[in-house]
């Protein structure tokens, strides 16, 4: 009888004269307190709950949780995630190393997945966490266009993570190149490395939710250009097709105009004396339904100034781009001279439904470059 202190013992199931922990071996930490009549432990996902008895005999208690602590690890970021050079240029990553349950190694990096024409160095490459170090990499003249990805590797004995970034070299100059922008509906983000559209581009800005203001915009070399865009549709939907990388992440995903007309205004876009072309991409899942969309643009010099979109049925997204010209396709192009434009999407006097109006994604591309690329208008 009376109140005694309790001791938690963890035994050799193989043999009950090998006791293995008990609570009092580090009292100050996992001692259970007084011990609770008629209470044995109770074990539930891997953990042991053991309640105790008050000093007083009505007073309020603890329940200790008994259990095997975390592994001691590390976490590692790179930013930014892809940044856009020329040939010759050099950029600069920030490598993050965070730790976790107490976690006090050295980390060392390592880097793969640079291109011929470029080189990397770390300013520390041995370090402990928590902190942060930077990798430098500089490409020369004859680096090719296009997109690598990086990957930085941390390592300490059996730990490992790694972390990835792109390195976009491109002919584009930072904050006047492509603009492009996912509405990401119900689907999935796209990832800023992830190169897609009829103008293949990466650094797609994520337009997430029905609606949305003042979103400022990167350009394809991961610049911000001052442009905003703001949004606002009655809905957000998805196509039923494959959730995979670029092209198909950006079409896994609109806005619907089943209940209102969909509006996105972009404003403030540099002066570009060639104009812009805004090309408009549209799938939407109507199934067996083939339903049609309007889509217009107002703004300085818009032209055309509407374009009905079909979506035909059974007809989802498969990875080619078809052009619309009032007619069947899954996006269309317009032009506008001017730094902004309003964009409106309204479903056919027939397709009053989810499907109908979708509107995916779009681009925004400088009247010279589609010149300079044999574009035919």
């Amino acid at each position: 009888s009376g109140i005694h202190p309790g001791v938690l013992r963890a035994l050799d199931a193989n043999d009950l004269t090998h006791e293995l922990w008990n609570s009092e071996q580090m009292g100050a930490r996992d001692r259970m307190g007084n011990w609770p009549k008629f209470s044995p432990p109770t074990i539930v996902g891997g953990r042991v709950y053991m309640g105790s008895f008050p000093s007083d005999g009505i007073g309020s208690t603890k329940v200790s949780t008994f259990g095997v602590f975390p592994t001691p690890d590390f976490s590692i970021a790179v930013t930014p995630p892809n940044p856009g050079i020329h040939a010759g240029d050099r950029v600069t990553y920030t490598i993050a190393i965070d730790f976790a349950q107490g976690y006090s190694g050295t980390v060392h990096l390592d880097l793969t997945g640079l291109p011929p024409n470029a080189s990397g160095l770390f300013a520390a490459n041995d370090f402990t966490a928590p902190g942060t170090t930077t990798l430098t990499v500089q490409t020369d003249a004859g680096m090719l266009t296009g997109l690598n990805l990086l990957s930085v590797t941390g390592t300490d004995g059996t730990l490992m993570h790694t972390s990835s970034a792109g390195l976009h070299t491109n002919a584009a100059v930072a904050g006047a190149g492509t603009i492009s922008v996912d509405f990401v509906g119900t689907g999935t983000p796209m990832l800023a490395t992830e190169t897609a559209g009829v103008i293949a581009t990466p650094n797609w800005n994520s337009a997430i939710g029905a609606s949305g203001a003042t979103l400022a915009l990167v350009d394809e070399t991961g610049t911000p250009n001052g442009a905003t865009i703001a949004w606002n549709a009655s809905g957000q939907w998805k196509p039923g097709i494959a959730d995979t990388a670029a092209d198909f992440h950006l079409m896994n995903g609109y806005l619907n105009a089943s209940g209102a007309a969909t509006s996105v205004t972009v404003s403030d876009l540099p002066a570009e004396p060639s104009g812009y072309y805004v090309y408009v991409y549209v799938d939407g899942d109507n199934q067996a339904q083939t339903l049609t969309g309007n889509y217009a643009i107002t703004g300085a010099g818009a032209r055309p100034a509407s374009i009905a979109v079909t979506d035909s049925a059974n007809a989802n997204f498969e990875g080619t781009y078809v052009r619309a010209d009032n007619g069947p396709g899954n996006y269309a192009v317009f032009f506008v001279f001017g730094t902004g434009f309003t964009l409106t999407a309204t479903a056919g006097a027939s397709s009053a439904n989810s499907a109908s109006a979708p509107l995916n994604a779009l681009q925004i591309v400088r009247g010279d470059r589609l010149f300079a690329d044999g574009f035919d208008g």
